[in-house]
């Protein structure tokens, strides 16, 4: 009994160790992964600003050939429709780079939060296998030793009724 009690307490030390230098390997990682989520939101930001900013100045500019319009030139003769609708309403353009800009962070921001929650689940799930496989061992163990016991009573018990017997 003494045995399996001590190799009780080496395998929870041994799943203390294990998870201890997981954290310390996956630290590292898990860094390197916020890092990099950070660039990839800081570079998407940077992209969204620039196409924000030459978007407002290509609006400023149609609203301007269209001022400049009424005295002769008309800026709509060459332009699709498409487009002079885009230019024609800022606020929906604007709403629409900003809700593409939401949309692209929160692509970054799962990404992230995916990656990270695998690495840390990962240790966990193997935890919990070690774990599940010492259970049942231990629950055999305990088995066996009830029938054991079992075994050397019943024997016991014969013993003595066929001394009184």
């Amino acid at each position: 009994m003494d045995v399996e009690v001590q190799q009780v307490e080496q395998t929870e030390e041994a799943c203390g160790a294990f998870e201890a230098q997981w954290t310390i390997i996956t630290t590292p990682s898990s860094q390197r992964f916020n890092a990099f989520f950070a660039s990839c939101r800081v570079a998407d930001t940077s992209w969204w600003e620039g196409l924000s900013r030459k978007a407002k100045e290509a609006i400023e500019a149609y609203s301007e050939a269209k001022r400049e319009a009424k005295k002769g030139v008309d800026p709509d003769e060459d332009m699709p429709d498409a487009l002079k609708a885009v230019l024609g309403n800022k606020e929906a353009t604007v709403e629409g780079l900003n809700g593409s800009h939401d949309i692209h962070v929160g692509v970054i921001d799962t990404k992230e939060d995916v990656l990270v929650s695998k690495e840390k689940n990962e240790c966990a799930l193997i935890l919990e296998a070690i774990k599940a496989a010492e259970h049942s061992r231990n629950r055999t163990r305990i088995l066996e030793i009830v029938s054991l016991i079992e075994k050397v009573v019943a024997a016991e018990i014969r013993a003595v009724e066929a001394q009184y017997a």
